[in-house]
């Protein structure tokens, strides 16, 4: 497909907080795909095994293209970079709206994880500064 008509591009989720979400916590998330509305286009986000699949529609400029993490079938090698998960606002409002459905009781999800102190000051630090 060419690339001027969807262009896809993929990102590992890391959290550089400190005792925050390991990789293997993240490679456990699974979340409904979103889209967002961009200018001139969309892209539809998924969460796949700890990475961050991004499909843009129409496909992203020439430029554009030669970033890190655009899947091109002219290039051998794909370089996938991280991207913090605090990076994704949509996770962010995921986890923010979780988060208060659990600690308010109204969550039937049973799990062996728990949130640490850690991870909850990590999330709150985000909300504190946006």
């Amino acid at each position: 497909m060419p690339l001027n008509l969807a262009t896809v591009k993929i990102s590992r989720l890391i959290d550089t907080t400190s005792g925050g979400f390991s990789l293997e916590d993240l490679k456990s998330v699974i979340i409904t795909p979103f889209f967002r509305k961009l200018d001139g286009g969309f892209s539809f986000c998924f969460l796949l095994e700890g990475f961050f699949i991004e499909i843009f529609t129409p496909g992203l400029g020439y430029r554009q293209c030669g970033q890190k993490g655009i899947l091109n079938p002219k290039k051998s090698v794909l370089l996938v970079p991280y991207l913090s998960i605090f990076d994704v606002f949509e996770l962010v409002q995921l986890m923010i709206s979780g988060y208060g459905k659990h600690a308010e009781g109204n969550s039937n999800i049973k799990a062996n994880y728990s949130l640490n102190q850690t991870k909850k000051a990590a999330l709150f630090r985000w909300l504190d500064l946006h």
